[in-house]
């Protein structure tokens, strides 16, 4: 798991005896967690209330930096990003199918931009039509890779690339932003160059309270918050209802072809 590995990371790398104890008690909420998510009958109750646990406990404030004690983490730290979030997001996703289809990737990877020929000269295309690629920066995302081959009509040699499709991609965050929605719309946009059909996902815990950006005009599927509420020092739960909304929204558009075209057998309708 994502922030399994960050707090392993931690525990094996910290020095200070204090910062180290602290560790080890976020570590005790974390394996419960942890096994709340390898619960067979994948109970999303149990989930949500061992995610609340642990999400209670590095809200502490004693967790954080103290400049004249030099103990504690500061902000910027990996223990307080929301890879506890992709985990949740990994959980259901792995619960799914696709992971089995060939070529299907699933994890935190970089999509393929920009690709085309970019030959030196039109007069130099038959030899040299040079197939470029970019890449975009890492994220949380399920992608289909190809094995792309072609050649120039009436030559023997083929030009072999591969090529990452992304399919879904999952924005998380402890608080959404401006910012983030800005950079989130970009690089979905950026994403949607390469397939259009991308699904782009934002999870948040809150959000700004001076967020009044129309989220809904943007290139976002949905936006999940996962406490309904806006930044405040006082925390809400974590939403078992929202929580069953993100896997739901998950699922749906992980629906199998034979699925969407046996259906309509049953309820006399065909949608999209």
């Amino acid at each position: 798991m994502f922030y399994g590995e960050v707090l392993a990371e931690l525990l094996a790398t910290e020095r200070n005896p204090v910062n180290k104890m602290y560790l080890n008690e976020i570590r005790i909420k974390w394996k419960n967690l942890e096994k709340a998510a390898a619960d067979k009958e994948q109970s999303n109750e149990l989930l949500v209330k061992a995610l609340n646990s642990f999400t209670k406990q590095i809200n502490n404030r004693k967790y954080r930096f103290v400049e004249s004690s030099e103990k504690g983490f500061k902000d910027d730290s990996p223990l307080f990003k929301p890879l506890y979030l992709d985990d949740i997001i990994s959980i259901f996703m792995n619960r799914r199918s696709i992971l089995q289809h060939l070529g299907i990737k699933w994890g935190r990877q970089r999509f393929t931009t920009n690709q085309g020929l970019n030959p030196i000269s039109i007069c130099s295309m038959q030899d040299e039509p040079n197939f470029v690629t970019g890449e975009s920066p890492e994220f949380l995302m399920l992608t289909q890779e190809f094995d792309f081959q072609f050649r120039i009509t009436g030559k023997r040699r083929f030009i072999k690339q591969q090529l990452l499709f992304p399919l879904m991609i999952f924005h998380t965050y402890r608080v959404l932003k401006l910012e983030d929605v800005i950079r989130a719309e970009y690089y979905a946009n950026m994403a949607k160059s390469t397939f259009a059909k991308v699904h782009v996902i934002l999870v948040t815990e809150m959000v700004e309270e001076s967020l009044m950006h129309d989220i809904k005009t943007l290139p976002f599927d949905t936006v999940f918050v996962l406490r309904k509420q806006v930044e405040s020092e006082t925390l809400e739960p974590i939403s078992l209802e929202v929580v069953n909304a993100l896997e739901e929204k998950i699922t749906s558009l992980l629906v199998e072809k034979d699925e969407v075209s046996d259906n309509f057998k049953e309820t006399g309708i065909i949608s999209q």
